[in-house]
């Protein structure tokens, strides 16, 4: 009996290692930059500019929270 039970619970600890291997895949970061955010800065480089400039500590929070990261401001 203990040799079925130890077998058993190895095929059960066998079959869910690749199972969960498997599974992890790299899931995009909060941090990542959103691809929507370049696009817009290209867009409007003009106009964000001088709000880069002039009011940096908002734009910072502005861009990180909306692109999850500073790379303009």
């Amino acid at each position: 009996m203990k040799r079925f039970i130890g077998l058993f619970v190895a095929t059960i600890a066998a079959s869910a290692l690749p199972l969960s291997a498997a599974g992890a895949s790299a899931a995009p970061k909060p941090a990542d930059y959103q691809p929507g955010c370049e696009q817009a800065y290209q867009g409007g480089k003009a106009l964000f500019d001088p709000l880069i400039t002039n009011a940096k500590p908002l734009t910072s929070a502005i861009e990180k929270g909306f692109c999850g990261e500073n790379r303009h401001s």
